[in-house]
């Protein structure tokens, strides 16, 4: 397990993940309780602006897949990741602004904007890190002469 991390481009696939555990996976598990006491219930049942914000997300993510697919057949898959990791950084950024909703729908709208519709398209550009974890363990493989060692690196 030790000699996965002396893979340099590894370390940089498992930082990345790290980044994106942070930026979206942990507020998704949160998102029920976010949306229940941080936005309240004036303006839409909590549960409503969960499935919401869900169903905008993965509508949204399924449609922009082909998006980064042409994306990263123009460029590379390296800028393709940066790219990911910053659209997915600003997104998860103007979460901070989140705060309860006075019975406007204000807060609700911006909720459901921000997390269902431009968060789609931020988080369905994470198959571009598994690519990249794929050309890891095959780098790896070059350097150690042949030894596969994929399950190394996809349990890390």
């Amino acid at each position: 397990l030790i000699a996965t991390f002396l893979n340099r481009p590894f370390r940089s696939v498992l930082a990345v993940e790290a980044a994106k555990a942070a930026g979206q996976d942990i507020p998704y598990i949160i998102l029920p309780y976010l949306t229940a006491w941080l936005l309240g219930e004036k303006c839409l049942p909590s549960t409503k602006v969960f499935q919401y914000i869900v169903l905008c997300n993965l509508g949204m993510g399924l449609l922009s897949v082909p998006l980064w697919s042409c994306f990263v057949s123009r460029t590379s898959k390296h800028a393709g990741t940066l790219a990911y990791n910053l659209l997915l950084g600003v997104v998860m950024l103007v979460c901070v602004s989140f705060g309860h909703d006075s019975g406007d729908c204000s807060m609700t709208t911006l909720m459901i904007g921000v997390l269902g519709i431009a968060a789609g398209p931020a988080l369905a550009g994470n198959f571009i890190v598994w690519a990249l974890l794929a050309d890891s363990v095959d780098y790896d493989e070059l350097l150690t002469g042949g030894r596969r060692r994929e399950a190394s690196y996809y349990m890390a």
